[in-house]
C-alpha cells in the first residue's frame, strides 16, 4: 500500500492512516487474520520533497512520478524506483497478492 505519489493529494494519507490503524487493532479479529496470512509493506509518502516544496502532482524535477514506473532509475526517481523494484521482486517469487496505489482528489464538491 503506497500513497502520496503526488503531494496535493492529501485525502490519501488519511485513508493509508486509516488502513494502517485497521491493521494494528490488536482487539480486532479480521486485522489479526490479515496480519497472520499477509506481510504488508506500506509507504505513506511516495513523494516527500514533492510535499515538502508544496507541489500538487510533481516532484522537485517537475516529473509526474505516477508516469515513470515502468522507466523509472535510482538516480531520478528513487522512491518509485524503489517501489517498483520491490514490486518485481515479491512478483517473480509469487508472494505479490495485491498492490494499492492510493490516490483522492479534493475540490469543493468532495
Amino acid at each position: 500500500v503506497s500513497a502520496r505519489v503526488h503531494p496535493g493529494e492529501v485525502p490519501a494519507s488519511h485513508v493509508f492512516d486509516g488502513v494502517l490503524s485497521f491493521l494494528l487493532r490488536e482487539a480486532d479479529p479480521r486485522a489479526r487474520r490479515l496480519r497472520e496470512a499477509f506481510v504488508f509493506k506500506l509507504v505513506p509518502c511516495l513523494n516527500p520533497d514533492g510535499v515538502a516544496d508544496g507541489h500538487y502532482r510533481a516532484d522537485t524535477r517537475g516529473l509526474n512520478l505516477n508516469r515513470v514506473y515502468l522507466d523509472s532509475s535510482l538516480e531520478a526517481h528513487p522512491s518509485v524506483h524503489g517501489v517498483a523494484e520491490v514490486i518485481k521482486q515479491l512478483h517473480g517469487r509469487g508472494e505479490l497478492h495485491l498492490y494499492v496505489d492510493l490516490h483522492a482528489h479534493a475540490n469543493k464538491r468532495g
